[in-house]
């Protein structure tokens, strides 16, 4: 993010009031662009956005998941427990994993390659906690890892962050990520382009480490049931953390696989399910790239 900050030109002129995305536009992509909630381990509450990317999958902001004890997406008045599948800390992008989200949710995926200064954009979120879109414009186009960072004019605030930023045919161009105090026109979005390898891939059919975070019953045998069912899944454990147990709240585990398949992680907690020794809905992320000290910084 430094870095991000680092390519940020000086402030630019607001743009004009341009026309945003069409109503029926606007209702289909509220069944898209969802609310995220999420209660965090250290007490407290947070609310974000997601945009749904394929069947089961929801894109959001990793600042709006981090330090999470649990996590719930709202579709159609439902609240559905999602598991934090994959992180991407460096462009600050998270991949939930949502049982229920229909594939035919999933949004168009656009470029922000091809975008071009003063072509209109519209920035949908969930803004305290209510369905919002704001008209806006783009302002700029900041290169970063083989894309381009998207500033905007569109306003939005706390809540939004995690939400989509479509072009006039309705394509996600961005996610929806920070914007910075002061003067108009300080609105920036993550490009598209980072989340195409991602959504393309299968996690069924994934090959790497992975961040397992669970909240488990303080009592004896509960660590060799984990590990047992870890072992019979054919998953390897490069490292594990256990916290002290905080009043009634259980113990936090942290572990770190060695590479290997994801369906074999998913096949560790079919293993687990209906086991009165986990508390909450494990948390499963897939590493791209990031060191351990890094992970234990974000997440534990």
């Amino acid at each position: 993010m430094q870095r991000l900050l680092a390519l940020i030109l000086v402030a630019t002129q607001a743009s004009p009031v341009l026309a945003g995305l069409d109503r029926a536009m606007l209702v289909k992509l509220s069944s898209s662009v969802l609310k995220v909630e999420v209660l965090r381990a250290e007490r407290g509450y947070s609310l974000g956005s997601g945009v749904v990317v394929g069947s089961e999958r929801v894109v959001t902001n990793c600042h709006v998941t981090r330090d999470a004890r649990q996590i719930r997406v709202l579709q159609g008045g439902l609240r559905l427990p999602a598991q934090l599948q994959q992180v991407d800390a460096y462009h600050d992008l998270c991949f939930l994993r949502v049982r229920g989200i229909e594939s035919a949710r999933a949004v168009r995926l656009g470029l922000a390659g091809e975008l071009s200064i003063g072509q209109p954009v519209t920035a949908v979120g969930h803004t305290a906690g209510a369905f919002h879109s704001s008209a806006g414009a783009v302002l700029a186009l900041h290169r970063m890892d083989g894309a381009r960072v998207i500033q905007s004019s569109n306003f939005f605030s706390s809540g939004a962050s995690g939400g989509g930023l479509f072009d006039a045919e309705g394509k996600l161009v961005g996610v929806l990520s920070f914007r910075l105090r002061g003067a108009t026109g300080h609105y920036f979005a993550m490009p598209a382009e980072w989340l195409q390898r991602q959504v393309k891939a299968d996690a069924g059919q994934r090959i790497g480490r992975n961040y397992l975070r669970l909240r488990v019953r303080d009592r004896p045998g509960v660590l060799a049931e984990i590990t047992a069912a870890m072992r019979d899944a054919g998953v390897s454990i490069e490292s594990l953390i256990q916290r002290s147990a905080v009043e009634d709240e259980g113990v936090l585990v942290a572990i770190v696989t060695h590479a290997g398949a994801q369906s074999r992680i998913d096949d560790t907690f079919r293993r687990l399910a209906g086991s009165d020794s986990l508390l909450d809905d494990p948390m499963v992320m897939h590493i791209l790239d990031l060191t351990i000290t890094s992970l234990a910084i974000i997440l534990f």
